[in-house]
């Protein structure tokens, strides 16, 4: 794909995302729901005899997230995918490389039930890529609408998004990553790495959702983590 050709692919996905976050703003607006929100996030200090402190803090989060089941609810039935929404996967299609039949589990027909015309997708036992690339489709808009913090767009998000799905269908291979907490790992540097394996300590964040955010303990607790990955050219982009 050229430069130009990308950068016209990339602003046509943005521009989806955009317009499908219109849609879902005036259903939530209709429901009373509130611009903002927040959640209570578990974060856990660890201490260095292994003890462990924690806590709740609020944190700004989507609406889009927080609502999700009332607006999913609210939508039920309305068809996501319009004739717009199918030519721009077919245009995605055209610039597919490994990514685009990764999400083969994706049952056809709970796709056809998301489309006006489910008989632009063909023969469901032997799926037109149209129906994988509406998949991808659905997962940057749920994506996008995780990221932003109020019911309003953010244009610079929408890009980012649809630049990270262009990267994906049109990649020429795909990475794995697998992450597994490692209880008692204390290491004296932030992080040791070594191909595609990152060791390194558990945010605080992470504390929480693996110890709870409330007490404290003197048994060993999670210090570090795991991760292994393969990426062509490089370590896997670990976390």
């Amino acid at each position: 794909m050229t430069t130009g050709a990308r950068a016209s692919m990339r602003d046509r996905i943005a521009n989806w995302l955009q317009q499908n976050r219109q849609r879902m703003s005036e259903v939530a607006v209709g429901l009373g729901i509130p611009d903002s929100a927040t959640m209570a996030v578990p974060v856990v200090e660890f201490g260095p005899d292994q003890s462990s402190t924690g806590r709740l803090e609020d944190r700004a989060v989507s609406p889009y997230l927080v609502h999700q089941v009332e607006l999913e609810i609210a939508c039920a039935g309305e068809p996501i995918h319009g004739d717009r929404s199918v030519t721009l996967a077919r245009a995605i299609t055209d610039q597919a490389g490994a990514g685009i039949r990764f999400f083969t589990f994706l049952a056809p027909a709970t796709m056809s039930q998301r489309v006006q015309d489910p008989s632009v997708l063909g023969d469901l036992d032997d799926p037109d890529p149209v129906v994988f690339a509406l998949a991808l489709l659905d997962l940057a808009l749920a994506e996008y609408l995780r990221s932003i913090h109020t019911l309003e767009g953010d244009h610079d998000e929408a890009l980012r998004v649809a630049d990270e799905l262009l990267a994906f269908v049109a990649g020429s291979t795909l990475t794995t990553l697998v992450s597994v907490p490692v209880a008692g790992l204390a290491t004296s540097v932030p992080s040791l790495e070594s191909g595609p394996v990152l060791i390194r300590h558990l945010s605080p964040e992470e504390g929480g959702q693996l110890g709870g955010a409330t007490g404290t303990s003197s048994s060993p607790a999670p210090r570090g983590r795991i991760s292994g990955g393969h990426s062509i050219g490089g370590p896997a982009n670990v976390m």
